[in-house]
Protein backbone atom coordinates (compact mmCIF):
# COMPACT_ATOMS: atom_id res chain seq x y z
CA UNK A 1 0.00 0.00 0.00
CA UNK A 2 1.66 3.18 -1.25
CA UNK A 3 1.85 6.26 0.94
CA UNK A 4 -0.93 7.69 -0.82
CA UNK A 5 -3.47 5.50 -0.88
CA UNK A 6 -2.90 4.94 2.88
CA UNK A 7 -3.84 8.58 3.71
CA UNK A 8 -6.30 8.19 1.25
CA UNK A 9 -7.99 5.14 3.50
CA UNK A 10 -7.70 6.83 6.62
CA UNK A 11 -9.51 10.15 5.17
CA UNK A 12 -12.30 8.08 4.42
CA UNK A 13 -12.14 6.33 7.76
CA UNK A 14 -12.41 9.58 9.32
CA UNK A 15 -14.80 11.10 7.68
CA UNK A 16 -17.26 7.85 8.26
CA UNK A 17 -16.04 8.39 11.88
CA UNK A 18 -17.55 12.36 11.57
CA UNK A 19 -20.26 11.02 10.19
CA UNK A 20 -21.14 8.90 13.25
CA UNK A 21 -20.32 10.86 15.69
CA UNK A 22 -22.51 13.37 13.95
CA UNK A 23 -25.29 11.21 14.26
CA UNK A 24 -25.02 10.25 17.50
CA UNK A 25 -24.94 13.14 18.46
CA UNK A 26 -28.10 14.80 16.88
CA UNK A 27 -29.58 11.68 18.78
CA UNK A 28 -28.55 11.57 22.11
CA UNK A 29 -31.74 9.98 23.33
CA UNK A 30 -31.92 7.28 21.30
CA UNK A 31 -28.63 5.55 22.45
CA UNK A 32 -26.45 7.48 24.56
CA UNK A 33 -24.09 4.57 25.26
CA UNK A 34 -23.02 4.40 21.58
CA UNK A 35 -20.72 7.02 22.14
CA UNK A 36 -18.01 4.05 23.44
CA UNK A 37 -18.36 0.36 22.96
CA UNK A 38 -16.21 -0.70 25.89
CA UNK A 39 -17.34 -2.84 28.13
CA UNK A 40 -15.32 -3.69 31.29
CA UNK A 41 -16.94 -6.93 31.75
CA UNK A 42 -17.46 -8.05 28.27
CA UNK A 43 -13.47 -7.48 27.99
CA UNK A 44 -13.11 -9.39 31.31
CA UNK A 45 -15.23 -12.21 29.72
CA UNK A 46 -13.64 -12.03 26.51
CA UNK A 47 -10.28 -13.68 28.53
CA UNK A 48 -12.13 -16.81 28.78
CA UNK A 49 -15.13 -16.99 25.87
CA UNK A 50 -14.06 -15.98 21.80
CA UNK A 51 -17.59 -14.59 21.63
CA UNK A 52 -18.58 -11.41 23.07
CA UNK A 53 -22.07 -11.98 23.05
CA UNK A 54 -23.35 -15.17 25.29
CA UNK A 55 -24.47 -13.81 28.49
CA UNK A 56 -22.27 -16.65 29.74
CA UNK A 57 -18.92 -14.09 28.66
CA UNK A 58 -20.61 -10.58 30.78
CA UNK A 59 -21.02 -12.68 33.51
CA UNK A 60 -17.70 -14.15 33.98
CA UNK A 61 -16.27 -10.96 33.31
CA UNK A 62 -18.66 -9.80 35.86
CA UNK A 63 -17.62 -12.24 38.34
CA UNK A 64 -14.07 -11.38 38.05
CA UNK A 65 -14.41 -7.39 38.02
CA UNK A 66 -16.34 -7.95 41.32
CA UNK A 67 -13.17 -10.29 42.58
CA UNK A 68 -10.84 -7.93 41.57
CA UNK A 69 -12.08 -4.91 42.37
CA UNK A 70 -12.60 -6.43 45.91
CA UNK A 71 -9.17 -7.68 46.53
CA UNK A 72 -6.44 -6.91 44.11
CA UNK A 73 -7.35 -3.63 42.83
CA UNK A 74 -8.80 -2.23 46.11
CA UNK A 75 -5.05 -3.39 48.15
CA UNK A 76 -3.60 -0.88 45.30
CA UNK A 77 -6.13 1.80 46.10
CA UNK A 78 -5.73 1.32 49.79
CA UNK A 79 -1.69 1.69 49.17
CA UNK A 80 -1.42 4.44 46.76
CA UNK A 81 -3.70 6.30 49.13
CA UNK A 82 -1.62 6.06 51.75
CA UNK A 83 1.35 6.72 50.03
CA UNK A 84 -0.12 10.10 49.04
CA UNK A 85 -1.11 10.92 52.62
CA UNK A 86 -4.01 9.12 53.31
CA UNK A 87 -7.12 8.33 52.30
CA UNK A 88 -10.06 10.54 51.47
CA UNK A 89 -12.39 11.70 48.37
CA UNK A 90 -9.85 14.12 46.57
CA UNK A 91 -6.71 11.56 46.87
CA UNK A 92 -8.70 8.86 45.42
CA UNK A 93 -10.64 10.98 42.67
CA UNK A 94 -7.08 12.32 41.92
CA UNK A 95 -5.72 8.44 41.60
CA UNK A 96 -8.52 7.01 39.98
CA UNK A 97 -8.19 9.37 37.55
CA UNK A 98 -4.51 8.72 36.66
CA UNK A 99 -5.82 5.00 37.29
CA UNK A 100 -8.35 5.39 34.56
CA UNK A 101 -5.52 6.95 31.91
CA UNK A 102 -3.61 4.92 32.42
CA UNK A 103 -6.03 1.98 31.54
CA UNK A 104 -7.04 3.94 27.82
CA UNK A 105 -3.28 4.18 27.37
CA UNK A 106 -2.84 0.35 28.07
CA UNK A 107 -6.33 -0.58 26.24
CA UNK A 108 -4.03 -1.97 22.82
CA UNK A 109 -1.56 -3.96 24.65
CA UNK A 110 -4.71 -5.13 26.65
CA UNK A 111 -6.32 -6.16 23.62
CA UNK A 112 -4.18 -8.42 22.67
CA UNK A 113 -4.78 -11.07 26.00
CA UNK A 114 -8.83 -10.88 24.34
CA UNK A 115 -9.66 -14.24 22.83
CA UNK A 116 -12.80 -12.09 21.19
CA UNK A 117 -10.12 -9.41 20.12
CA UNK A 118 -7.93 -11.99 18.35
CA UNK A 119 -10.51 -14.36 17.28
CA UNK A 120 -12.28 -11.05 14.63
CA UNK A 121 -15.10 -11.06 16.94
CA UNK A 122 -14.45 -7.34 18.23
CA UNK A 123 -12.11 -4.78 16.70
CA UNK A 124 -8.83 -3.77 18.52
CA UNK A 125 -9.64 -0.55 20.59
CA UNK A 126 -6.90 1.61 18.81
CA UNK A 127 -5.02 4.05 20.54
CA UNK A 128 -6.91 5.00 23.92
CA UNK A 129 -9.72 3.12 22.78
CA UNK A 130 -10.80 5.53 20.34
CA UNK A 131 -11.63 2.84 18.08
CA UNK A 132 -14.47 1.67 20.05
CA UNK A 133 -15.69 5.54 20.27
CA UNK A 134 -15.05 8.90 20.82
CA UNK A 135 -15.85 8.93 25.03
CA UNK A 136 -14.23 6.05 25.96
CA UNK A 137 -11.29 7.29 27.04
CA UNK A 138 -12.66 9.77 29.14
CA UNK A 139 -15.76 7.23 30.22
CA UNK A 140 -12.88 5.31 31.85
CA UNK A 141 -10.88 8.22 33.49
CA UNK A 142 -14.42 9.33 34.83
CA UNK A 143 -15.55 5.87 35.96
CA UNK A 144 -12.30 5.07 37.84
CA UNK A 145 -11.90 8.71 39.20
CA UNK A 146 -15.45 7.84 40.94
CA UNK A 147 -14.51 4.65 41.86
CA UNK A 148 -11.16 6.30 43.46
CA UNK A 149 -13.35 9.41 45.39
CA UNK A 150 -15.86 7.01 46.82
CA UNK A 151 -13.50 4.50 47.73
CA UNK A 152 -11.29 7.17 49.27
CA UNK A 153 -14.06 8.17 51.40
CA UNK A 154 -14.80 5.62 52.74
CA UNK A 155 -11.57 4.52 53.76
CA UNK A 156 -11.36 7.72 55.13
CA UNK A 157 -14.23 6.89 57.02
CA UNK A 158 -13.55 3.78 58.30
CA UNK A 159 -10.40 4.98 59.51
CA UNK A 160 -11.68 8.02 61.12
CA UNK A 161 -14.16 5.84 62.98
CA UNK A 162 -13.72 6.06 67.14
CA UNK A 163 -13.31 2.15 68.36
Amino acid sequence: MTMQSHLVELEKRHQALEREIEEALAHPSTDTLALTELSVTGQLGCLFFDDPRPPMTETAGFGLFLALHATLVAAVYAAVLRALGGPGWSTGLAAGAVYGALMAAALPWLAKASRCVRMGRLRPPGRLGLDWGQATPVALIAGFAVYGGVFGAVLHALSTRAP
